[in-house]
This record gives C-alpha cells, structure tokens and sequence, in this order.
C-alpha cells in the first residue's frame, strides 16, 4: 500500500541520512546545485535513483548532497565525474555508492545486494585506484554518474553483456562480450562462476599444499636427525645425513646459473611490485608505487617480470628435455613420476619414522641434497638472527634502533673473514635498503629537507634543530652552569633523550663539550687497542663491534644537535635518559672487559 511504502521510504531516508551525517548541517546546499544544475537533476530524476523516491520529503536536490557531499568540505575540491580523487584520503569505499549499497537495511528496502561493495574491494579495479592509479574505474565509469540504470533494465550491464563489452572497451580495447564476463559483482562461489572458484581454488591447494609439505618435510628431518643422535648407539643407526661414500656433484653451469638468475630475480621482481595491489591500503604501499615511479611504470616492470618467468620456465623444459635426451632417457622429462619415485618416497616415509636405517638413493639431486647444497641451514640461521630482528624492528616503527643494528651488522661483516665481493654485495644491499626505507616514509623525507633548511620551517620540522642551536649559542665557552639550561624548560623537545647533548653544551658549555668528546674517543681507542691485541677473531668481532655500536651511536647523535646530519631518535651512550638503554651499554661495556680479563690469563698462560 501507499501508506506502507511510505514509512518504508521515511525509514530509508533516515538510514541515508545517519550514514551521511554531514547533511543536516549541509541541506540548505540543495537549492544552490538547482542554480546551475538543474538539467543534471532532471537526469537524475530519469535514473534508477530518482525514481526510487529517495530523499523526495527532503528539499529538491537534497540527493545531490549524497554524493558531492565531500566535494564541500574538502581543502581543495575534487570532481566526481572527471575520477580527480585524491587517492590517499578519499578512497572510494567512502563515496557515496558505497555507503549506500553496503547497508543491509537500503538493500533490504530497494531488493539490491548488500555484498557488492564487498566484492568491488577485492577487485583489481579498486586496487588499482587507491594505489594511485588514476585511469582505474570507479563505479560511475561503469555504471554511470547522473543517468544509473536498474540492473532489471534490458540493456543494463548485467543483462546485456554487448553493452557491457561496449563499457570495458573504453580502458580494454578490443574487449568483447567473453573478456566483459569474467568481471562482476558477483561473489566468487561454486554456484555463481564455477571455473573462477575452481582456478582459485586449485591455486589456493597448490600453494598451501607445496609450503604444508615442505613444512612437513623439515620437521620430519629434524625429528629424524634427533632420534639418530638420541638412540644412535641403542638402534644401530648411522649417522644422519652421513653415507658411508661421499659423493660431490659438479657446481651449476653457467647455463643453469642464469636460468636460476632470471627466474629468482622475475619472482622477486613479481612479489615486489604485486605487494601493493595485495595491500593497497597501507602507505607503505602507496609509497613503493610513487618510488617506482607510478602504477603505470609498475605495470610495465610486473608484466616484463612475468614474461622472463614464463620464458625462462619454457627454455628451462626445452633445457631439461635435450638433457634427459642426450642420456638417452625414455621419459624426456624428469619431473614426470616413475614407479621407482613411489619407493622411493615410501622408504623415506619409513627412515623418517625409523623402520629404515638409511635414506634411499636417489638417481637424481634431491630436494634436501638441495637444501644441503646450498647452505640453506647457514641461511636459515641468518634469516633468523639478523633479518627477523630488521624486520621487527622496522615494523615497529623504529628506524633509529633499525639503522643502527643494520650498520654494526655490516661492520661486523666487514670485520669477519668474508671475501670482498660477498662483503661488497652486504653493504650494497644495506644501502639500498636504507634508502628504500628512507624514500618509502614521507616524513622521513621531511626531516632530510628540514636538515637542509631548517630555518624554511622554523615553526614545524624545522624547531627543534633551531632551539639546538640556541642552546650551544647560549652556552659559550664556560656554560651557564650545572643545572642552569633554560632550553631545557620546556623550548627543546626531548631535551633529556635525544638532544641531552644540547643541554648538556648549554651548561657546561664548550669546555664541557670538548671533554664528552675525549672521553668518548678514549673509550674507542680502548676498545679497538684491546681488539688488536685478541687472539682470536671471534673475540674481535665481538669486541669491535660494540665499539664501534658505541662510538657510531654517539657520532650521529652528536652529529644530529649540531645539525650536522638529519634528526634521528637516536640516544647518547651512558648520557641520555633511559633504563634500557644504559643496561645495554654497560652490558656491552661489561663483555669488554670480560674479553680482556680472558685475554690477559691467555697471555701469562
């Protein structure tokens, strides 16, 4: 009836009016858009929107408001039409086609899906537009802004797939009505695209599948290596991993280096650039994309990466199948199962349980024969121990702890018994991820241009440096004396942490400075005259690198007050205020000594 149809619109119009909850204060706008857009609400009136009756007991022209709702109350003004949104802070999942058609109770009223804003996110289309892709769809590019037709129409996009082929061919040329099929808001199940779910899921079972078994597979190992050195003796079994005749294979050809060249740096190539469509949101992501130089630029090495991977695969089976030719093998290819694959595997089922003393031999490089091969158990452990902590680290975030674990960890490489060109391929790796992490932050960028000028924002960025060198101004030779800083009260941000070294200049001034500095060189040439004298080069590592942990941190802090390099969080050893990190420095200062007292009873032994 009319009378329930009513109350069942004041009901909708109250939802519209609670998700957008600008729009009270906003309404008296709606006679400003009839004054030069009347034609555009005569359009709208024609849509599946104005006949709906939306809004029609609020003033003409109040449905305007849910959609340009945010254009009124930006900085700068944006265009819903002409898609100039900015990226970074009005994502579409904010307009105003995805308030509405994500709620339960307007699809409920008006019979449409509430799923599909849902759907619209987990496409390549909104990836791509909240990275920064400024040619991606919106909504209106598809559907229409003013002119929205119902989905029941014939010739709407759900129920005329020409015209749906007519829409993709302004950004896909030569789409027809196949390639116009593979995208709609429809959710990925069984019952609605049984191929789409099918391909997903069989990727999904494959991956999973290849990291539960070789998940399975190492712990396996492990377990097996355990109970041989356990019950060794008891069982009579043989050492693990150690047959009784060793037999060393010949190192990669440089035709097989290569193939694994290309296809580990295509991989890498695709996890980089595809990370930030796997996660568009964060600015991190964001970040990455203007680093590389934008979606399209990104586009371009994503798709080259994947083309070298796929012909780097292809030459890979033609490479295997003139091998195995050669050998005059019957199955050409080597990955094809034979019935000897199938003991083998149940017998290593069985040595992995311990009802079987030895592994079986294999004809061919095993996996695990790989894993040796390769010292991937050396590269586990150096994953763990020193690229987990990095990542943690920068995750957090704390870039100052980061840079400072990242430089004594190349310095400690610097001073093992690497060859030079491995230490050489460390530390470019450790400089392009320092510059990586610098240019991927925004506001680090910030604080390197407030380093360069920082009297250009004397107000923001650039304070806290300026109120630094008020304090060495006001320090001069002698100080103000002990206790006597006025920068201190509350001008100096972090004055008792990062910039106590200011504080300290300001009170005990050039001389007190001057002596901060000696004693911290005489704690480095302590510290590297006791490295020069160890014998042995575990010990000068270890002595070394605190060292230089100590000396490095206090050079950049130093270097920060003065303005000398870009501010950093970093603390001044045994000065700065904090638990933490005094316990650190004299724990550090304690194994110091410890190494000297050992060397010492090793010298008059």
């Amino acid at each position: 009836s009319n009378s329930a149809w009513a109350n069942d619109l004041q009901l909708a119009d109250n939802e519209v009016v609670k998700l957008f909850s600008e729009m009270p204060k906003e309404v008296h706008l709606a006679a400003s858009c009839l004054a030069c857009h009347k034609e555009k609400l005569s359009e709208l009136e024609q849509s599946i929107h104005g006949k709906a009756g939306l809004l029609s007991q609020h003033p003409p022209g109040a449905i305007c408001l849910t959609c340009h709702e945010i254009n009124h109350r930006s900085n700068k003004p944006i265009s819903i039409e002409k898609n100039n949104l900015d990226f970074s802070h009005a994502l579409p999942k904010e307009r105003a086609c995805m308030k509405c058609h994500g709620s339960e109770a307007l699809a409920a009223q008006f019979g449409f899906s509430p799923h599909v804003p849902s759907e619209f996110e987990e496409s390549m289309h909104y990836r791509k537009v909240t990275i920064g892709e400024k040619k991606a769809p919106l909504c209106f590019d598809c559907h229409g802004a003013h002119n929205v037709q119902s989905m029941q129409a014939p010739n709407s996009l759900k129920n005329s797939p020409a015209e749906r082929a007519k829409v993709c061919s302004k950004c896909h040329r030569g789409s027809n009505e196949t390639f116009a099929m593979t995208f709609d808001h429809r959710p990925t199940t069984w019952e609605e695209k049984p191929l789409q779910y099918a391909v997903i899921a069989m990727f999904k079972t494959l991956t999973l599948g290849t990291f539960v078994g070789l998940g399975l597979f190492m712990l396996l190992d492990i377990s097996s290596l355990i109970r041989c050195v356990v019950f060794r003796k008891k069982m009579g079994l043989h050492a693990h991993h150690k047959p009784k005749k060793v037999e060393y294979v010949e190192r990669l050809t440089a035709s097989q280096r290569w193939q694994h060249f290309f296809m580990l740096s295509s991989v890498l190539t695709l996890v980089v650039t595809g990370w930030p469509l796997f996660s568009p949101e964060s600015e991190t992501s964001i970040a990455v994309m203007n680093l590389l130089g934008g979606a399209g630029t990104v586009a371009i090495i994503h798709r080259t990466a994947g083309l070298v991977m796929i012909a780097d695969f292809l030459y890979h089976l033609y490479y295997l199948f003139t091998l195995f030719r050669k050998g005059g093998k019957i199955l050409a290819f080597p990955m094809l199962p034979t019935p000897k694959d199938v003991i083998d595997a149940w017998g290593l089922i069985l040595f992995f349980f311990g009802l079987r003393k030895d592994k079986p031999a294999f004809k061919q490089f095993a996996f695990f024969e790989k894993f040796d091969y390769l010292k991937m158990n050396d590269i586990i452990k150096y994953i763990v121990a020193i690229i987990f902590p990095l990542v943690v680290l920068i995750m957090q975030p704390d870039y100052g702890s980061f840079l400072i674990c990242l430089v004594v960890i190349i310095f400690a490489c610097f001073m093992s018994s690497f060859k030079r060109k491995i230490f050489y391929s460390i530390l470019g790796s450790g400089i392009f991820l320092i510059l990586i992490t610098i240019f991927t932050q925004p506001y680090r960028v910030k604080r390197i241009l407030a380093f360069m000028d920082p009297w250009k924002n004397a107000r923001t960025s650039g304070f806290q440096i300026i109120q630094s060198y008020l304090a060495f101004a006001n320090g001069a030779f002698w100080g103000q004396g002990l206790g006597n800083s006025n920068e201190k009260l509350f001008y100096l941000p972090e004055a008792h942490n990062d910039f106590i070294f200011s504080v300290l200049a300001e009170e005990l001034g050039f001389i007190g400075v001057l002596i901060t500095v000696i004693l911290f060189l005489l704690l480095i040439y302590w510290g590297f005259n006791l490295v020069i004298s160890l014998p042995q080069k575990t010990f000068q590592i270890l002595v070394s690198s605190v060292v230089f942990l100590i000396g490095f941190q206090a050079l950049i802090n130093m270097g920060v007050v003065l303005g000398m390099l870009p501010t950093k969080g970093l603390n001044l050893p045994f000065i700065s205020y904090g638990g933490s990190s005094i316990v650190a420095n004299f724990f550090g200062l304690g194994l110091m000594i410890a190494v000297a007292n050992y060397s010492k009873k090793l010298h008059q032994q």
